[in-house]
């Protein structure tokens, strides 16, 4: 795992520093939220660990919320990762309410909070995408998958593991939603690889109506959503869910003036 400090003091983050990223390099465009690795303005800081920052436990944000704080995107969720057991998150936080049902998630002031997989290595690790396995400390330390800021900078959705579509299946369709939600993202051969290993073991088949709907309606809000089935049928993934499509790529298209490619 690679780590920086984010200093005030630099010009926004932007994709050119990303890509001259490398360890005890600061990373900025965040002066209202940190201020010598300390807060500077705690009402501006964001919200998923604005209420996390008054837990007496080591505390990250995570995921697709520091990814976008890097890109200058819009935040939307905020998902907050804890170091410890579930049971004494709850006893320090008595407001905490469990909302996961198979795992460990936890919702206290409005924001969703669950433990780290192992230790933060691991759970970065075990996360989905590179771009998506960064965690943020309240200091303003920034912790990131090796490949991370890396594949930000050249626009890349690659696996974080080896195994990280065969551990959860239904990031194959998340792999689709993300190259629709990102459409200056190349997708990555080992996510094609993935995915099509996936799939041909029939891992697909089992996967909750509710997940692939999810991942559905998110593609199809998205800036791109037609990329969404290019890059399933591109990773063998339009059967069984969305097997009436999988021949959609051999009709044709129409006259140009129809359609803007």
């Amino acid at each position: 795992m690679l780590r920086w400090a984010v200093l005030p003091d630099m010009a926004p983050l932007g994709m050119v520093s990303l890509g001259m990223a490398s360890p005890g390099m600061a990373f900025s465009g965040m002066s209202g939220i940190f201020h010598g690795g300390g807060i500077a303005n705690p009402d501006a800081f964001p919200s998923g660990l604005k209420s996390a920052r008054l837990i007496p436990m080591k505390t990250y944000l995570v995921g697709g919320a520091v990814r976008d704080l890097l890109l200058g995107r819009p935040i939307h969720d905020h998902d907050v990762a804890f170091e410890g057991d579930a049971a004494c998150f709850v006893r320090q936080n008595p407001g905490a309410r469990k909302v996961g049902r198979d795992v460990d998630v936890y919702l206290l002031d409005g924001v969703e909070h669950m433990p780290l997989r192992g230790t933060l290595d691991e759970d970065l690790a075990a996360r989905d995408f590179t771009i998506n396995a960064l965690a943020l400390g309240e200091a303003g330390m920034l912790h990131a998958h090796p490949l991370a800021l890396r594949d930000l900078a050249d626009r890349v959705l690659r696996p974080a593991s080896p195994t990280a579509l065969a551990d959860s299946p239904v990031r194959a369709f998340r792999a689709a939603r993300f190259a629709a939600q990102f459409p200056d993202f190349s997708v990555h051969p080992q996510t094609l690889e993935q995915m099509r290993a996936v799939a041909q073991g029939g891992a697909l088949a089992a996967l909750p109506a509710e997940q692939v709907c999810r991942e559905t309606l998110k593609a199809l809000a998205a800036p791109c959503p037609g990329r969404y089935l290019k890059v399933l049928h591109a990773g063998g993934c339009l059967p069984p869910w969305l097997a009436e499509l999988a021949g959609a790529h051999e009709v044709p298209a129409g006259p140009a003036r129809y359609h803007s490619g």
